[in-house]
């Protein structure tokens, strides 16, 4: 029999969290769901952790490749209409299943969006503002500006597997930015997002490894280079005067992400986020504190970064007791 709902959740290297997040995906008892899981090499005996379930998920180890690859191994092996992605490390909530089942209906091409809260390590919610739905998103389908300029998830998401299929999957070349290029393709095939008020979804905040490998400059290039694609196809949409907000949230992340970049000693690709984000909106593209954008009026933004970065280390070092 087919099922409704397949909870697909890649791991790697998660030994103290992935039990927690099998527990959280098994504990719905719903006759139209699965769990797979996807073990993406690990190293950490986080398989011995996932072993323990075998007789109630669907396991796979396979040679570590990276998390947009793990997820379509999960997707190969869904036999559902919907699919839930878990990230090994994080909770599904207690409702989730039954608030998604209530919505879906057998559209193919919209993408439920759920609430999700961060908890710590230990399980605790707390407060973050990772992954805050903006409080602009009132009404219940979102336009493609608006997750193209706020959303880079697919978590606390329910997603027709068809539509995933129709957008060809992941990019198994990206490891930074792979939802984002998920979402901006599924749109691109017909996709929509729709808002659900339910809490579905909990990230855990915690100091571990993450799934995501480590980031060079050649995958920041990628991700600019997807905001780059996301600005020209959508540039009409984002035009428009009710979209003002969204097309200067996109500058302003282009901007925060440029000044990542020249944290990270990249300076080059800094300066591609930076050019792109000045295209989209100017001015109103620089982003941080008003001292910080008053720099810019006299300063290149890799100086800015570079100067406010020798001003924390020397502030850090004046607090520092002796």
């Amino acid at each position: 029999m087919r099922q409704l709902i397949s909870i697909i959740i890649p791991c790697y290297n998660r030994k103290l969290f992935i039990a927690d997040a099998i527990d959280s995906a098994l504990m719905h008892n719903c006759d139209s769901q699965e769990v797979i899981v996807v073990d993406d090499g690990s190293t950490d005996g986080s398989w011995d952790e996932i072993a323990k379930f075998t007789d109630k998920v669907k396991a796979v180890r396979t040679e570590n490749g990276g998390v947009a690859k793990a997820r379509n191994r999960g997707i190969r092996l869904s036999t559902a209409k919907y699919i839930i992605f878990l990230d090994s490390d994080d909770r599904l909530g207690a409702g989730a299943v039954r608030a998604y089942s209530t919505v879906a209906k057998g559209d193919q091409e919209t993408i439920f969006l759920g609430l999700a809260r961060c908890i710590d390590e230990g399980g605790a919610a707390c407060e973050s503002m990772i992954y805050k739905r903006p409080s602009s998103w009132r009404s219940s389908e979102v336009p493609a500006t608006r997750i193209l300029s706020a959303w880079a998830s697919n978590c606390a998401c329910l997603i027709p597997k068809e539509l995933i299929l129709k957008a060809g999957g992941y990019d198994e070349n990206l490891s930074l930015g792979e939802d984002y290029d998920l979402n901006f393709r599924m749109l691109l095939a017909g996709g929509k997002f729709q808002l659900i008020d339910e809490y579905v979804y909990d990230v855990r905040l915690h100091f571990g490894p993450k799934l995501t490998r480590n980031v060079s400059g050649e995958r920041y290039s990628a991700m600019c280079s997807l905001f780059r694609r996301t600005w020209r196809t959508f540039r009409e949409e984002f035009s428009l005067p009710d979209n003002c907000e969204d097309r200067v949230r996109l500058a302003q992340w282009c901007w925060s992400m440029g000044r990542t970049c020249y944290r990270a000693e990249e300076p080059e690709v800094g300066d591609e986020f930076v050019s792109l984000a000045r295209e989209i909106a100017g001015r109103d593209a620089r982003n941080g504190t008003p001292v910080v954008r008053a720099l810019y009026n006299f300063l290149r933004p890799r100086d800015v970064e570079r100067a406010t970065e020798m001003i924390k280390s020397f502030s850090s070092a004046v607090r520092k007791p002796k």
